[in-house]
């Protein structure tokens, strides 16, 4: 019996196909505009694609021919294109769930509730209790706040 411990590996590397600028390819992904939460996550977010794309143009390749990958364009965009996908979609789920104060977390709960309910309604009474919050503070996250307020 082997471990996979004791297994040398050698390291290889994987070629482009012969011809195609795949190089220019991954390097042309660029930010797209992302509503919400671009200013507080996008440079970090958007700051690794090029590699994750790279990754996952080599997983494609190996893929398709686990003796002798080669990278070609399939590869490359398929990869490119779930790359940004994901990207755009962590952006997304960032700015719908990460709040910047307790008020602005208890507002997104408000909205993620109203919007699973059905006809995007709820009796104040069912929102209330769904929130888990008092009556005072669930007035008093009803109207806007100066900076120096707290919800609770």
């Amino acid at each position: 019996i082997t471990r996979l411990s004791e297994t040398v590996y050698a390291r290889r590397t994987v070629p482009f196909v012969p011809g195609t600028d795949l190089s220019r390819l991954f390097a042309s992904i660029r930010p797209g505009v992302a509503p919400g939460a671009w200013h507080r996550f996008g440079p970090t977010v958007w700051g690794g694609i090029n590699e994750q794309a790279r990754k996952l143009a080599l997983l494609y390749a190996i893929s398709e021919n686990h003796i002798n990958p080669t990278i070609g364009t399939d590869a490359a965009n398929w990869a490119s294109t779930l790359i940004m996908h994901q990207t755009r979609r962590m952006l997304f789920m960032a700015g719908s769930h990460v709040a910047e104060n307790p008020y602005h977390a208890d507002c997104l709960r408000l909205i993620r509730k109203l919007q699973a309910a059905p006809d995007r309604t709820l009796p104040h009474s069912v929102l209330l209790k769904r929130m888990k919050m008092n009556a005072r503070c669930f007035k008093k996250s009803s109207r806007p706040l100066s900076s120096k307020e707290t919800l609770c």
